[in-house]
């Protein structure tokens, strides 16, 4: 019976704290969990949740953020740091994700992108080739893809002389002599050949271009039939 003020005293403090829906700025309600870390789990779970942000808010030192989400309601993960030293981060992520980042975080909850020194780009497949069977006179300037995109594979048969594969950042055929080449490849004469790129391939900003020459520089078109059985493959 001694207890009965105190218990009367403490039911009528949750009945106010209920009232203020759960607290106060100044007397926030304390929660805890019904089991002890470490402990066997049980009883029903806490609903959480999150924001949408199509920009990702910045934050400075001490202040409170939300746990982001993307536009599907998952949770957006990242670590920190990744570019540092980058200017502008990277940004545009594709649906259904749809996030800009301006830095200091990586999405890496979506997975499957690769960093190409602008913006984060989805990790493809070779979906590209161009079959050569016999390369045609003045070197055969061509192109691969006309617009932003990888290069990953080469592989073909060399003729007589050695020969070059020059590939240019172009989105149409190249001007051997004019045009500069980015890379430069040399095939041994009478040799197979074959050129493997680091995982994702080589980034071209504005297209994939090559041609084959009979010198380094890149001046001179190769020969009819200089190279056979070549195929180029990208992304």
């Amino acid at each position: 019976m001694a207890n009965e003020p105190l218990n009367e005293k403490l039911y009528q403090a949750a009945e106010k704290t209920i009232a203020n829906g759960g607290g106060t700025a100044a007397s926030p309600m304390v929660v805890g969990g019904n089991v002890a870390a470490g402990a066997a789990d049980s009883g029903n779970p806490i609903k959480i949740g999150g924001r949408y942000n199509a920009t990702l808010p910045t934050l400075t030192d001490g202040l409170r953020g939300d746990a982001q989400l993307t536009t599907r309601g998952a949770l957006f993960v990242g670590i920190s740091g990744l570019n540092q030293g980058l200017s502008n981060g990277y940004s545009s992520l594709v649906s259904p994700y749809t996030h800009t980042s301006t830095g200091g975080a990586a999405p890496m909850a979506v997975g499957g992108y690769i960093f190409n020194g602008t913006t984060m780009d989805m990790d493809a497949k070779p979906n590209i080739t161009k079959r050569i069977a016999s390369s045609a006179a003045s070197g055969n300037p061509d192109f691969l893809k006309a617009s932003a995109g990888n290069l990953m594979m080469v592989w073909g048969q060399n003729g007589a002389a050695i020969t070059y594969l020059q590939v240019y950042n172009k989105a149409t055929a190249p001007t051997i002599g004019t045009d500069t080449p980015i890379l430069t490849y040399p095939i041994a004469a009478l040799e197979r050949f074959s050129l493997m790129l680091p995982r994702g391939g080589y980034y071209f900003s504005t297209g994939v271009a090559y041609a084959f020459t009979t010198d380094a520089a890149g001046t001179t078109g190769a020969s009819a039939a200089a190279v056979i059985a070549c195929n180029i493959m990208g992304s």
